[in-house]
């Protein structure tokens, strides 16, 4: 005897992905290694993280739109970013 489907949504799991992402899960979204990306880290060439604590935690959308935005280093990441923080500007090429 067949058994019946489950109820739509019972064996779907709602995935809450966070905000705030650790040194692995954003170079594992860079497409670099958890070295290569506290390398980088060290050399100025991502951006900033937040601090929370002892934790070191980066923005999901910052790391998003910093790629977007070509993955300029540290510094002209803030300048691109503004004052407000929050938006990239985009800079003449």
């Amino acid at each position: 005897m067949r058994r019946p489907p489950p109820p739509k949504g019972r064996n779907e799991m709602n995935v809450i992905e966070p905000d705030l992402i650790r040194a692995d899960l954003a170079a594992t979204l860079c497409g670099v290694s958890r070295i290569t990306w506290l390398r980088w880290r060290s050399a100025g060439k991502i951006p900033q993280p937040v601090r929370i604590g002892r934790t070191v935690l980066w923005s999901r959308a910052d790391l998003a739109q910093w790629i977007e935005a070509g993955c300029p280093n540290a510094s002209t990441w803030r300048a691109m970013k503004g004052k407000d923080g929050r938006k990239p500007l985009r800079l003449a090429r």
